[in-house]
């Protein structure tokens, strides 16, 4: 080959490629052989730079983009002239997928040590990473596929998927919250505008339906990564502590309140309940401590013993500040709220208690006045007396 320049060949080569379909319509018999000598043929020039040639079935099909965001920046792909011939080069064996141990190796090679906080990588590496979980969401058969992690260690793809988010950091953290998201609250992953991260780190995977949601319930306590895979979401998140993220975000709510407006505060509980009352068996963390029920019509966030789902029976008086029915748009969420010592109607502790905070308030108001009424005249009906207050 040293007799012909690398324009010589290239030209020669083309001319090969042009004629061998009339080559294989006239000797048919010849058809694999020649299939097997080219697609093995190191001819392919993948950077003008490079001397380096390769065969037709160590490259990929350039036309197909999922590929080049996979090996962007890689010598991957066939160039001029021959990324002219692609149709041909095709049967010729060009690929146009990846196997698992190819991703494998992407994540290898673009991935860091890992951290209790994201790693800060080149914009490139976040893309391929960005890449590799799309590639794997449209081509959910290759989580099947064995792939080798050592000489030794053999398991499914989705399998090492996990082994190497916990061994790497290699997940893509979304750097900036949805628009539904309250400019006033804090964003994990506000600074980390092309960070890769771990299992180490409080990470959450979400597919981009479920991102808008989620941000509201967990955005100020996990980085989130968007993958439209349920099964790596599904087997990525397993060991996540997001229920308790999530209360601690409720209280990062309940903290910036006051500087934000009562339609996004009542969006963002309504999630931050629904995805409680779903995960209640893996709440570690006890809510009934704390003023954490949003009850909108006063503006403010109010503790458990002064809610009851529904009236007492024997008791119809209002008593609104001082006790409250669970809003409407919350009695959907009604076990998560009596988990956490929610009453299921107002208790003659609670009534009675509303007498000793109008004394220490010493509310004179018209409003005040009919409650009293009201609860002495209930007491004496039933034949107790308010012996507690004082």
């Amino acid at each position: 080959s040293g007799a012909y320049s690398d324009t010589m060949l290239d030209s020669l080569m083309e001319e090969v490629l042009q004629l061998s379909p009339v080559f294989i319509s006239w000797f048919p018999s010849f058809k694999n052989e020649l299939v097997h000598q080219i697609s093995n043929l190191a001819f392919l020039r993948v950077s003008p730079h490079s001397l380096v040639h390769k065969p037709p079935n160590q490259l990929f099909d350039p036309s197909k983009e999922d590929l080049k965001e996979l090996f962007k920046g890689e010598e991957k792909f066939p160039i001029d002239p021959f990324n002219q011939h692609l149709q041909i080069l095709r049967k010729f064996g060009l690929r146009q997928t990846v196997t698992g141990n190819e991703i494998v190796a992407i994540i290898n090679s673009i991935s860091t040590k890992p951290s209790s906080s994201p790693q800060k990588v080149s914009s490139e590496r976040v893309s391929q990473a960005k890449a590799v979980l799309k590639y794997l969401s449209t081509n959910p058969s290759l989580l099947t596929e064995k792939v080798s992690l050592s000489s030794i260690h053999f398991c499914p793809l989705l399998q090492a998927l996990q082994t190497l988010a916990k061994q790497r950091s290699w997940l893509p953290v979304c750097s900036a919250p949805p628009r539904n998201y309250s400019k006033y609250l804090a964003w994990k992953g506000r600074s980390c505008t092309s960070h890769l991260a771990s299992l180490s780190t409080p990470v959450v995977l979400c597919n981009s339906d479920d991102i808008k949601t989620l941000s509201l319930v967990v955005g100020s306590q996990m980085f989130l990564v968007q993958c439209s895979s349920s099964e790596i979401c599904s087997l990525l998140n397993s060991a996540a502590t997001v229920p308790n993220h999530a209360v601690a975000h409720l209280q990062h709510v309940i903290e910036h309140s006051s500087e934000i407006e009562d339609e996004t505060i009542g969006e963002m509980v309504h999630h931050i309940y629904r995805y409680l009352n779903k995960h209640l068996s893996k709440l570690d963390d006890d809510l009934s401590s704390l003023d954490w029920i949003w009850i909108e019509s006063q503006h403010t966030f109010v503790s458990s013993d002064v809610v009851a789902i529904e009236r007492n029976s024997s008791f119809h008086q209002d008593v609104d500040p001082y006790l409250y029915i669970l809003p409407n748009e919350l009695q959907r969420f009604s076990k998560l709220f009596t988990h956490f010592g929610v009453e299921q109607c107002f208790t003659t502790s609670q009534i009675l208690s509303v007498l000793k905070r109008i004394k220490d308030k010493k509310a004179t108001d018209h409003h005040a006045w009919p409650i009293v009424m009201s609860i002495l005249n209930w007491l004496t009906d039933h034949g107790q007396k308010p012996t507690n207050v004082s």
